[in-house]
């Protein structure tokens, strides 16, 4: 009866160990599900490094924005420029973000170019194959791409309105000056909460992408 325990025992160990190794095969299959080549994937670490950069200085940038309307001095004039030098920051952020977009982009284009090449080269079989392999590689990265575009689309309303206010209280720098502009302001500040979103659901698709996700 002893020896029959101990055998229970053991084997429900062994039950255990099994069942959590294929719960860990599980989870690599899911891992897997965004899987692309590391020739697509590790291209960008530096759009991913980018992006933790344009979030922290749209939320300096926003900041600066909300101190002005929020708690306005007798003179504006340091706010103003507070407001002024982020932007300035948060477009050179994105001008560098737009240049390392396009030189990922060019690159990984030329290798599904090559990629596809590729494939005329090989059987009817391995090509079928190879080919499902491609389309997705070219879905997720598109998806990413289009990803991107949203966010262009929110972030330029967004310098623009904060840009023109500026542009107004370099002229009219009094407390009605900033009533005139506030809404404008305002409008630019309720964009923050989607750019920030969308600025997270990029980080997270470059991670699962690259099997840190």
């Amino acid at each position: 009866m002893k020896h029959e325990h101990i055998a229970r025992a053991q084997w429900s160990t062994y039950a255990c160990v099994v069942t959590a190794l294929i719960a860990l095969a599980g989870c690599n299959t899911t891992m897997q599900q965004k899987d692309v080549p590391p020739e697509v994937s590790q291209r960008l670490t530096p759009i991913r490094d980018q992006i933790a950069d344009l979030r922290n200085q749209i939320q300096n940038t926003s900041a600066a924005a909300g101190n002005l309307v929020q708690t306005p001095q007798n003179d504006l004039t340091s706010q103003i420029d507070r407001l002024d030098n982020q932007l300035g920051e948060l477009k050179t952020g994105l001008q560098t973000g737009r240049a390392k977009v396009e030189s990922v982009d060019a690159a990984t284009q030329t290798y599904f170019v090559n990629w596809d090449q590729q494939l005329k080269t090989m059987s009817d079989d391995m090509a079928k194959a190879g080919g499902a392999r491609l389309q997705q590689a070219e879905a997720t990265y598109t998806k990413l791409k289009t990803n991107m575009y949203a966010f262009r689309d929110q972030v330029r309303p967004y310098m623009g309105e904060l840009n023109e206010a500026v542009t107004y209280l370099r002229t009219d720098r009094t407390k009605s000056g900033l009533s005139a502009v506030e809404p404008k302001i305002r409008q630019a500040l309720n964009r923050q909460s989607t750019m920030m979103s969308q600025l997270d659901e990029l980080t997270a698709e470059i991670d699962a992408m690259q099997g840190t996700r």
